[in-house]
């Protein structure tokens, strides 16, 4: 037993690296297969990736209770435990949709600076569900950080759109993308009290999310690819690299959940930006990006947010 609370403890100091290492390493991959096979349904790929947590999931409890699982599990998925998840298992698929939606009616500048909106979101609802307290310096740090993480993102986002990539239905694409930050923030926070409130352990949480977003995404699959999967099939344009790709995005639904669990949103929100100053970097030696004076002031920011906040 003991054992078992070091290493969990073990896990939570070390989900901050690694959400913010995977957060890097997803942006990039999700580049590279997205830049070389396009045509692969992302509603299923959402499926598929609830899917294998699900099963790596039961897989360790399996291991772990051998015989008495079903039993084990009979406790744990009563509909009075399941209901608390309905709400933020559909909003994940919800928000999942509308980002991607937003994506494509929005430019890049709009979206990417609009994306951000989701920093005010979860600082707002972690005040209103989980009571937490801001010092005006740590308000101040925040909007630092959003700041910070704009500029290293809008030379890329201007580029686009001064080069005439700039999408319709930009009214459209707003809404989106607010309602999803929205979205966004009420589900992480909610989920965060539900993790850390729960005496049930990271991994049945976990399952029994999966196992109300797997339903879902299956409706989302219907209704959104139902023509295009009864023309070319549910896993059309699969390859390895798609795959890995989706089994990389289980793993970082596991790793949220340690970060939830044993820390908090906001914390979250300062890892996922030195994971995007990361990918600026690794990008610059795999994709030949060149450093602008953009990023060095955004970095500034950034770091300048981290310091307040904590310090």
């Amino acid at each position: 037993m003991t054992r078992n609370i070091a290493f969990g403890n073990f896990l939570g100091k070390a989900s901050i690296p690694m959400l913010t290492l995977h957060s890097s390493l997803n942006i990039i991959f999700t580049h590279y297969v997205r830049r070389y096979n396009s045509a692969f349904l992302t509603s299923s790929a959402v499926f598929l990736s609830e899917l294998f947590k699900f099963l790596l999931c039961f897989g360790i409890l399996a291991v772990q209770h051998q015989s008495k699982i079903f039993d084990h599990l009979e406790i744990h998925f009563r509909p009075s435990q399941l209901g608390k998840l309905i709400i933020p298992a559909a909003l994940f698929t919800l928000q999942n949709n509308l980002f991607y939606m937003a994506n494509t009616n929005l430019d890049s500048i709009t979206y990417q600076i609009t994306y951000q909106f989701k920093i005010v979101t979860t600082a707002f609802f972690s005040y209103v569900i989980l009571a937490k307290h801001f010092s005006k310096t740590q308000v101040f740090s925040l909007a630092v950080l959003l700041f910070g993480i704009v500029l290293i993102q809008i030379e890329d986002s201007a580029a686009d759109l001064f080069s005439g990539k700039a999408k319709d239905n930009q009214l459209i694409g707003f809404g989106q993308v607010i309602v999803a930050s929205i979205s966004s923030g009420f589900t992480n926070v909610y989920l965060e009290k539900i993790y850390k409130s729960s005496d049930d352990t990271l991994l049945i949480k976990n399952l029994q999310l999966s196992l109300l977003s797997i339903p879902i995404s299956i409706g989302n699959i219907l209704i959104q690819d139902g023509a295009t999967v009864s023309q070319r099939g549910l896993f059309y344009a699969y390859d390895v690299p798609v795959l890995t790709l989706v089994l990389f995005n289980a793993l970082g639904g596991l790793i949220i959940s340690l970060v939830l669990k044993h820390h908090d949103n906001i914390t979250k929100i300062f890892s996922t930006s030195v994971s995007i100053i990361l990918t600026f970097v690794l990008s610059v030696y795999l994709f030949d990006k060149r450093v602008n004076e953009y990023f060095m002031f955004g970095l500034i920011h950034v770091f300048v947010s981290i310091y307040l906040y904590y310090f």
